[in-house]
């Protein structure tokens, strides 16, 4: 159903409008965002400018073990030089200056009403954000998705981490716990 969703399509674009007027509300000092990969929904270019505007810097997840699906996130400046293909072929930023973003925006395969994420399977942003919660970390998240991957059919698994927010094109929603 997401790849029927093209980046250029109006609901995408949609969405793009809908998570810039939420980041326009908002202030953060760090985005963790994500390079689009299998038809992900592309909100690049709206974090970008609404970084910009907050003066918040930006950063991309970098995987670090493949089999123990752990990452971290590095700085970008949003210049695609500073971008090579990493693990799955997905864009990471160099050099590597790790940091921990205070949003994290991550793309999915569908999402609960209640924040329960579905991703590509490889738990990397689960361990990620356990591991900042183990340390008392809690950065606002926001599962991206269209409209048409909202379900309640998405049940939690124990090592599920609940995001925050969920942004479609029909809007920004805080996750009903």
């Amino acid at each position: 159903m997401r790849s029927g969703l093209s980046a250029g399509s109006r609901v995408c674009a949609a969405l793009r409008g809908e998570l810039s007027a939420w980041l326009g509300q908002r202030s953060f000092s760090l985005i963790g965002l994500y390079m689009p990969f299998r038809a992900e929904p592309d909100v690049t270019d709206a974090v970008l400018d609404a970084a910009r505007r907050m003066h918040a810097r930006v950063a991309l997840p970098v995987i670090d073990d493949l089999r123990g699906a752990l990452m971290h996130y590095a700085l970008w400046s949003g210049a695609a030089s500073e971008l090579v293909p990493g693990a799955y072929g997905i864009l990471e930023p160099v050099p590597d200056r790790e940091v921990v973003p205070d949003l994290i925006l991550s793309p999915c395969v569908a999402v609960s009403p209640s924040g329960v994420r579905l991703g590509n399977g490889g738990g990397f942003y689960d361990r990620y954000l356990a591991s900042l919660r183990a340390k008392g970390v809690f950065p606002v998240t926001v599962a991206v998705a269209y409209e048409a991957l909202v379900s309640n059919d998405v049940a939690a698994q124990k090592h599920d981490a609940l995001f925050d927010w969920i942004a479609t094109e029909r809007g920004v929603v805080r996750a009903v716990r």
